[in-house]
């Protein structure tokens, strides 16, 4: 076995698994057991989890960044099991030529092939057009949020946060499992980096698919569709309540004097929901190591309020409109800075149509 190759890996989109449960279980239903080494026969525990990456950049140039991934993979696989590899890496998609016939692990699955079962990936979401890495671990990973902090101290706990759907960084290493009665290489996922979140992937079957046909057979007798049984006994009439005494007016108070009105607060101002989180002022948010965009992501920033009026401005002359295409606010409001920015990450304009981030 060779040594193992750290790596960090590009910003993709995580499509399955999970970060924070591990399981004891193979894809066949058989308990893990732990398979080589003093303790192999024990009871396992596996977390796994898979990110997809772009084979192809919006400009339409190979996702080169993943490439490079890709061939750190190849040359982890290459180290244990020189003579399964033929040639060299392919320098546009960083795949390797392996020798004819054999089936090497190399953990990567192409979003636009078939699965064990025969089922095209491409049906599967965020699968098309993408290779799919699974990490796995023996061990849970440590999970950071890059908008918050990447300090020890600040490492997640909230398993609500970091799901399926959602964009990370990884980093691990990778390293090659020979001896192996099926030859392949480990690609651990030690670390795991929130970068932004996306549309929640769900696992499973769907409702809308699962009950489907519920109500296209014969209901039961006393099934009544969209209502409450009308069977029920019904209630006991409650006897009538004797009028009470009319009360003596009470004599009018005097008029409280008005209040003069608070002059309005200047510079940016905390929302209830940020108070609720535990936080005390603005000032001190900043100085705990938030942001201005991480505040208003969460929902924790309101507007500035109100300053007294100012000596009105001469009219500006409107500024023309921009050109070229424009996000939404649905996108702003998922992280996207700029046009130019969603497109420097790997998106393009119909994944931005397919999510409603594209004006």
């Amino acid at each position: 076995m060779g040594q193992p190759i750290n790596f960090t890996s590009p910003v993709g989109r995580m499509v399955f698994g999970s970060v924070w449960e591990g399981s004891t279980t193979d894809s066949k239903g058989q308990p893990r057991v732990i398979k080589t080494g003093p303790n192999a026969g024990k009871p396992a525990t596996q977390w796994s989890f898979g990110v997809a990456f772009p084979k192809v950049l919006a400009n339409g140039q190979p996702n080169e960044e993943f490439n490079n991934f890709y061939r750190t993979i190849h040359d982890a696989g290459r180290a244990g099991y020189p003579q399964y590899y033929q040639g060299p890496v392919d320098p546009v998609t960083g795949k390797a030529s392996l020798s004819p016939g054999v089936t090497f692990a190399t953990k990567i699955k192409d979003g636009d092939g078939f699965d064990n079962q025969g089922k095209p990936n491409n049906q599967k979401e965020g699968w098309a057009g993408h290779w799919i890495v699974v990490f796995s671990s023996t061990f849970s990973p440590r999970v950071f949020d890059i908008n918050v902090g990447l300090d020890p101290a600040q490492q997640l706990q909230d398993k609500s946060r970091v799901l399926p759907g959602d964009y990370v960084a990884i980093n691990g290493t990778v390293q090659d499992n020979n001896p192996s009665q099926t030859p392949g290489v480990y690609v651990n996922g030690n670390m795991v980096c929130f970068v932004g979140g996306g549309p929640r992937i769900v696992s499973g079957p769907k409702a809308a698919d699962a009950f489907a046909n519920v109500m296209a057979g014969t209901l039961p007798a006393g099934c009544v569709p969209g209502a409450n049984p009308a069977n029920t006994a019904p209630a006991v009439p409650t006897p009538p309540v004797a009028p009470t005494p009319p009360v003596a007016p009470t004599p009018p108070v005097a008029p409280t004097p008005p209040v003069a009105p608070t002059p309005p607060v200047a510079g940016p101002q905390l929302t209830p929901a940020a108070l609720a989180a535990g936080f005390t002022t603005y000032a001190a948010a900043i100085a705990g190591g938030w942001t201005d965009a991480a505040l208003q992501q969460h929902g924790y920033l309101l507007a500035a309020a109100a300053a007294a009026p100012a000596v009105p401005t001469p009219p500006v002359a409107p500024t023309p409109p921009v050109a070229g295409p424009q996000l939404t606010p649905a996108a702003l409001a998922a992280g996207f800075a700029s046009y130019a920015q969603a497109i420097g990450n790997g998106w393009n304009d119909a994944m931005l149509r397919q999510h409603g981030y594209l004006a």
